[in-house]
């Protein structure tokens, strides 16, 4: 009798209010004599916190899936190709490894009005590509940390980044057009630190930390990975570590870009190692050039292996003519992070590529 009566009053409550159901569940509960209240107690504590997660829990939602007409219209491909750019100094002239801040400027807008969409390295490689449909997402790198990539210059009443440097120049782009994303990847040298000052260098990192960018491991001392010893290589990358965080306490560096492209022989010591104390773990590592990166939704994507895109004007004009010619290469966006989307008709070098974990998945929408 006593379970129909909580029955009852637990459907009632499901179109009621909350705190009415407790009280009277709880004045049920007392017309028990003394002992058998003290014998339910913890069970009936237990039934209402059960009841309670039970209605505080949202209902599933359903994903849902593009129409006919914007599958159409948008073309979504999550095994296209991305380009993952990497650029070094920021100032003048314009050389092999610098970028002038008007030609950067230039950069960000042929990138905005070609729909593109700004996200760090860490989210390209965990596949958590939040960009919107139609969109094709890219990932700006920086190596070596130098002062044109973040500067800081006397204001009237204050210091405020240097408009011309390329922390000043994304800010500015990305607060002018705001569905641009934001977001680069700075792989750095410690010990240099952007230039200036040591309490310089404190502030911009924490400004970097703070504010949607990505900090990465270039080593210590831009060491050759490729021709340093097992131990040596691994002190390079742990000394980064241990040296960033005198700066920034506990900040999780997990990607590296090799100093001059040298790979070493035994990716396991990129991927995972300890010297004195510091442990890293790296989730991607980055190479000089020379192409675009395949999707993390390709069974041939190699985290440790990915290649770049140098921003020169030549490699540039070179990759988006590229897309704009085969725009069937090209990773176009579904605006889900929780589905992969791709067409039954597929260009033949992404052909046959999609990891085997998806195929079956019920993440994966062809059309």
């Amino acid at each position: 009798m006593k379970r129909n009566v909580f029955a009852r009053y637990y459907y009632c409550f499901r179109s009621t209010n909350l705190y009415i159901f407790i009280f009277i569940y709880l004045i049920c509960s007392c017309s028990n004599d003394g002992n058998q209240i003290k014998a339910e107690d913890n069970s009936k504590h237990e039934v209402v916190k059960n009841i309670l997660k039970s209605v505080s829990a949202k209902p599933e939602e359903k994903i849902k899936q593009l129409t006919h007409e914007q599958l159409k219209k948008y073309t979504p491909n999550e095994l296209g190709w991305v380009m993952v750019l990497e650029y070094h100094r920021i100032g003048k002239p314009e050389a092999r490894w610098t970028r002038t801040p008007d030609n950067f400027r230039k950069d960000l807008s042929i990138l905005y009005k070609q729909d593109y969409y700004l996200i760090t390295l860490r989210d390209f490689v965990t596949n958590s590509i939040n960009v919107p449909l139609g969109k094709t997402p890219i990932i700006l790198t920086f190596d070596d940390a130098t002062e044109g990539q973040f500067r800081y210059i006397k204001g009237k009443s204050e210091i405020q980044i240097d408009p011309d440097s390329a922390v000043g120049i994304i800010e500015n782009f990305c607060k002018k057009y705001q569905d641009f994303g934001k977001g680069a990847s700075f792989y750095v040298l410690p010990r240099l630190a952007f230039g200036q000052s040591f309490e310089y260098a404190a502030k911009k990192l924490k400004f970097l930390a703070e504010n949607g960018y990505e900090i990465g491991n270039h080593t210590l001392e831009h060491t050759m990975l490729s021709t340093a010893s097992e131990q040596k290589a691994i002190q390079a990358i742990a000394d980064n570590i241990s040296m960033l965080h005198k700066f920034l306490p506990g900040y999780e560096v997990n990607t590296l870009a090799y100093p001059n492209g040298g790979v070493p022989k035994n990716l396991k010591i990129v991927e995972k190692g300890e010297f004195k104390g510091t442990k890293y773990k790296n989730i991607a590592a980055l190479l000089v050039g020379s192409e675009p990166s395949v999707s993390p939704n390709s069974k041939k994507f190699k985290p440790l292996l990915i290649p770049r895109i140098q921003a020169i004007q030549s490699e540039l004009d070179k990759y988006l003519g590229l897309f704009k010619n085969y725009p069937d290469l090209q990773y176009i966006s579904d605006g889900n992070k929780d589905l992969v989307t791709i067409p039954k008709k597929i260009h033949s070098y992404l052909k046959d590529t999609l990891r085997e974990d998806l195929k079956n998945s019920s993440k994966l929408v062809t059309y």
